[in-house]
C-alpha cells in the first residue's frame, strides 16, 4: 500500500521490538490491534511505515464502513490512535505524508496522538485540534511510591490491610465486575463482556496483559488490567463491586500494582485518560501527574461532513 514513490505501508509483524521503547507503543502492537479490530468489528491492521525499505514508524488506524462512509475514529479501549515514529526526525520528515494518505482513504478521521508527539504544526488549518489529558506515574513518583498518596488513600490502604484484603495476579478477566461498573452508573457496557473476555485471553496468552485482583473472604471484589510493554504500563481496564469500596479495596489494589510495576522497572505508568473528574481525582490521589496530548479531527469530503454532523447530534 504505497503513499508515494518512496513511502509505503506494509503489514506489521508482532516481533517489532521498537514499539516497547515508545510511550503508547502497546496500542500499536500488531496483536493488540488485530484482536481489537476483530472484537470491535473494525477493518484494518497495524501497518509499518516504510521509507526506501527502512521502517520509520507504525500506524494503527482502523476504520468502519457505514453506509458507504469510511470512518477512522478512536476505537473503544484504544488510548492512542494514528501514526507513531521511531525517531523525532522521522516524525518531522514523514508525518505530513502519512496524514495526506489518511485524508485520501478515509471520509472521517479522529486521531489521538501520543504525549511525545511534537508535529502538531504540520496539520493544515482545516483540521480541528484539541488538547486532551492523560494521567501518569513516572520515575519521580515511583521513586517515592506511597509518599505522594493523599491521607485518605493511606487510611483506606491501612483499613484494607487490617481487614485482610488480598491482592493477587489473576489469569482471567472478571466480566461481572467490569459490567457492574457501568450498570451502577446507569450505562450499558461499550463492548459485550464476552467479547472483551476473548480479547483479554488473547492478550494474556502473549503476556501483554496482566490482571490484578482484590479478594475479601475468597470473593473477587475488584480488578485492574495492565497492558505492559518495555518500560511502559497502561491502566487499561477495571471493575469493582461498590459494596466493598468502603473497605479500601481499590486503594490497596492501586498501591500494590504500582509497587510491582516499580519493582519491574516500569518508568511510565500511564493511567489512561483524565477527562472524567471523579476518575481523574482517584488517580491523582496516588500522585499521578497530568500529561497533555493532542486529538485531531477532519472530515475531508462531503460524506465525512455528513458523518461528522450526525456524530455531533448523537453525542450532544
Amino acid at each position: 500500500m504505497r503513499l508515494s514513490s518512496k513511502i509505503a505501508f506494509t503489514e506489521a509483524v508482532p516481533e517489532d521490538s521498537q514499539l516497547s521503547s515508545i510511550w503508547g507503543g502497546v496500542f500499536f502492537h500488531p496483536s493488540f490491534v488485530k484482536n481489537g479490530a476483530k472484537y470491535l468489528g473494525l477493518e484494518g491492521s497495524a501497518r509499518t511505515i516504510e521509507y526506501d525499505g527502512n521502517i520509520v514508524g507504525i500506524s494503527n488506524v482502523l476504520s468502519r464502513k457505514r453506509v458507504g462512509i469510511r470512518a477512522a475514529t478512536i476505537p473503544l479501549l484504544f488510548q492512542y490512535f494514528g501514526p507513531v515514529f521511531y525517531d523525532p526526525a522521522f516524525e518531522e520528515n514523514f508525518f505530513k505524508r502519512v496524514v495526506d494518505y489518511y485524508e485520501e482513504t478515509c471520509d472521517f478521521i479522529y486521531l489521538s496522538l501520543t504525549p511525545e508527539f511534537n508535529s502538531i504544526a504540520q496539520f493544515s488549518n482545516d483540521w480541528t485540534i484539541s488538547k486532551s489529558t492523560t494521567l501518569a506515574v513516572t520515575e519521580k513518583e515511583f521513586g517515592g511510591w506511597g509518599n505522594y498518596f493523599r491521607d485518605d488513600v493511606k487510611n483506606k490502604i491501612n483499613k484494607a490491610n487490617r481487614e485482610k484484603v488480598r491482592i493477587v495476579q489473576s489469569d482471567s478477566f472478571n466480566g461481572r465486575l467490569w459490567e457492574l461498573s457501568f450498570i451502577r452508573k446507569g450505562k450499558r457496557p461499550p463492548i459485550k463482556p464476552q467479547d472483551l473476555n476473548k480479547w483479554c485471553s488473547d492478550l494474556l496468552d502473549i503476556s501483554i496483559l496482566k490482571i490484578y485482583s482484590a479478594f475479601m473472604d475468597n470473593v473477587e471484589v475488584a480488578f485492574r488490567g495492565q497492558l505492559v510493554s518495555g518500560q511502559f504500563a497502561y491502566d487499561w481496564i477495571a471493575g469493582s463491586d461498590p459494596d466493598y469500596h468502603h473497605h479500601g479495596t481499590n486503594q490497596l489494589l492501586m498501591a500494590e500494582i504500582g509497587s510491582e510495576l516499580k519493582n519491574k522497572g516500569i518508568t511510565v505508568w500511564d493511567l489512561v485518560d483524565g477527562s472524567i473528574k471523579g476518575i481523574a481525582d482517584f488517580k491523582k490521589s496516588f500522585g499521578a501527574v497530568e500529561y497533555h496530548h493532542w486529538h485531531a479531527c477532519k472530515a475531508p469530503g462531503i460524506k465525512g461532513k455528513i458523518f461528522a454532523a450526525l456524530r455531533r447530534i448523537k453525542n450532544a
